[in-house]
């Protein structure tokens, strides 16, 4: 439950860091770049094992991966940031927690793993929040200051 709560928390925390950014007009380029830096020397000090069992094509292999993983991980930060900029965070939030439906549903129609009973009310309330989440602010000036912020991407 605490690694739970804890995931949530840094979930929320990115969102959150990305609306403080923009008020400070802090670049975020160089600040997902830091955060993928300190994130290295953290595992560095943890004393994580970085070793390979395997030639230098298999090393050569695990860097290539690592590397295109930390570009994509990039350009879905920069999409996200830009997406809070554009219609709020609770809405990307919302979107970026329900993207998860896209594999859910390939393991359920192309593996056959039928959900449980304890999942699908689990995601009937999921679509519903989001159905909620995407109805937006009452009022009149709501959706027209919402749309109206810019969508800097970095």
């Amino acid at each position: 439950m605490f690694n739970l709560l804890l995931a949530i928390l840094c979930s929320l925390a990115i969102g959150v860091i990305f609306k403080l950014a923009r008020r400070f007009r802090i670049h975020r380029l160089g600040l997902l770049t830091a955060n993928y830096f300190v994130a290295v020397l953290t595992a560095l000090a943890l004393g994580v094992d970085f070793s390979v069992a395997g030639g230098p094509e298999e090393v050569m292999l695990l860097v290539a991966v690592g590397v295109g993983n930390g570009v994509l991980f990039l350009v879905s930060f920069a999409l996200y940031a830009a997406a809070v900029d554009k219609v709020g965070l609770a809405l990307a939030a919302g979107t970026m927690r329900i993207s998860v439906l896209v594999p859910f549903a390939a393991s359920w129609f192309v593996w056959q793993e039928v959900p449980g009973t304890l999942q699908i009310p689990g995601i009937v309330v999921a679509i519903a929040a989001f159905g909620l989440m995407s109805k937006g602010p009452s009022g009149k000036g709501a959706t027209a200051s919402r749309l109206s912020a810019p969508a800097a991407l970095l």
